[in-house]
């Protein structure tokens, strides 16, 4: 449960922060879209004026062209429907967009002129309202520019703004994000303390109470093994060898345990000499391949050893059963007795 929560406070700060940069990407395209958008429009005007000068020169010298007509048409639509979708703040963006509301109308008299023209031959004041025209696509381009200047300087604030708080927000994110993993790493090391033995390297008796808590509580189906291993001259060793002789042994004891065991289950100390081996789903045949491996390698061990008190000894007392029905408390109890009648034989010997 507690990994539960641990690993969804992480999900949830790492989503807080990808939805923060996101946030920042989207304003980011939205202005790059909007500037885009701004100097097209601006360029469709300058090309209105350019190729309504052209169109219109053709036109007074009765070279007629319906293609670029109807490119003027194009643009002359396009910039009023664009007009359209404007949002207007101030008295600029009314000047803007009246004066787009009055190149809609006077290219409509422009237009007219040019097709009469066409009809009768007579220019019909064509030139007159050409320079009228180019001069109100002249200030709507002055107002255009005017217009997506302020447009643009609050864009680019409202993006300042925007990215000021992600940075914040995002920076907040991270702290967070480090302040918890410190947390976690510090709670985590302070488990291990708690349910880590550091002389020998193995779980200490706190985990092995924890794990047979823990079979108890949802015991295996099959059948068991519990060891229980007592070793004989740590004593002896510590009063004529000294207190580090005897951790010695233990912790070399306890690495061939450790090394031997891990593989088929739990392997601790509990307490003192004392280790405490579990494995779920063992049969009597593994438990005795195990302990005759144990065996070989604490006869290796001692092989190398001159002094009796740098040897390791001991006695082990095992039981196989069904933890659901035997009961793991009732098993560890068990192998304790066998090993302590087993070590008390041999001082009686």
């Amino acid at each position: 449960m507690a990994n539960y929560f641990r690993d969804r406070n992480k999900l949830i700060i790492l989503i807080f922060l990808l939805i923060t940069f996101a946030c920042s990407g989207a304003v980011s395209l939205a202005l790059q879209h909007y500037l885009t958008g701004s100097t097209k429009f601006i360029n469709y005007i300058g090309l209105l004026r350019g190729t309504t000068q052209r169109l219109v020169k053709k036109e007074l010298m009765h070279y007629p062209d319906d293609e670029m007509l109807s490119k003027l048409e194009n643009l002359v639509n396009g910039l009023r429907e664009g007009g359209r979708g404007l949002r207007l703040n101030s008295l600029t963006d009314r000047v803007f967009r009246g004066n787009m509301e009055e190149v809609t109308l006077r290219w409509e008299e422009l237009r007219n002129a040019i097709m009469s023209g066409r009809e009768t031959g007579k220019d019909g004041g064509l030139y007159l309202l050409s320079e009228a025209f180019f001069d109100l696509v002249d200030r709507t381009a002055t107002s255009a520019m005017i217009f997506f200047e302020n447009t643009q300087r609050q864009a680019v604030t409202a993006a300042a703004v925007s990215y000021t708080a992600s940075a914040v927000l995002a920076v907040c994110g991270i702290a967070a994000y480090v302040q918890f993993s410190r947390m976690t790493r510090e709670k985590d090391m302070l488990g291990r303390v708690a349910y880590f033995d550091p002389m020998v390297k193995i779980p200490n008796r706190a985990s092995c109470k924890r794990e047979i808590s823990e079979i108890s509580a949802n015991p295996p189906d099959g059948t068991a093994t519990v060891f229980v291993f007592d070793m004989n001259n740590v004593t002896l060793a510590n009063e004529i060898a000294g207190q580090q002789a005897g951790d010695r042994i233990i912790a070399d004891f306890g690495g061939i345990l450790k090394e031997e065991g891990e593989p088929f289950g739990f392997v601790g100390r509990f307490g003192g000499d004392e280790f405490l081996a579990l494995f779920r789903e063992c049969a009597e045949n593994t438990a005795s391949a195990f302990l005759k491996t144990v065996n070989e390698r604490v006869l290796s061990y001692n092989l190398l050893r001159l002094g009796e008190l740098e040897k390791i000894s001991f006695v082990v007392g095992f039981v196989t059963g069904n933890p659901a029905q035997d009961g793991i408390e009732g098993m560890v109890d068990l192998a304790g007795k066998i090993a302590y009648d087993r070590k008390r034989e041999m001082r009686k010997g």
